[in-house]
């Protein structure tokens, strides 16, 4: 009969219950802790994963906006450079016409003189 005390004592030694708590409370336990390391790895990864989105989100709009300032910027140099080259360009070609205007006008005059000697 001992022997079968011993064996038991042994049984109940492996399944949690020798230390003298109901088995469902010992059950109660494990399963309490499970489901709170459980949650404590679902709060981590949401966590990881909002501060991750989080953090594309702001980058994307960071490359966003330097794109945006960049195309602004060239285009402003673009319509200045221009101006300034139309402006440079239309006092030389007013100074160009007057030449070839003059020119001409020189040329005629001079073959006006020559046919009036």
């Amino acid at each position: 009969m001992s022997s079968t005390k011993t064996n038991k004592q042994v049984f109940l030694l492996g399944r949690g219950e020798a230390s003298g708590a109901p088995p469902a409370a010992s059950r109660l336990q494990n399963e309490h802790f499970v489901v709170v390391v459980l949650v404590g790895i679902i709060i981590v990864v949401v966590v990881v994963v909002v501060v991750v989105v989080e953090v594309v989100v702001v980058m994307v709009v960071v490359v966003f906006v330097v794109v945006v300032v960049v195309v602004v910027v060239v285009v402003v140099i673009g319509v200045v450079v221009f101006v300034v080259i139309v402006i440079f360009c239309r006092r030389m070609l007013m100074s160009m016409m007057f030449e070839v205007v003059c020119f001409d006008v020189c040329r005629q005059q001079q073959q006006r003189q020559q046919q009036q000697r």
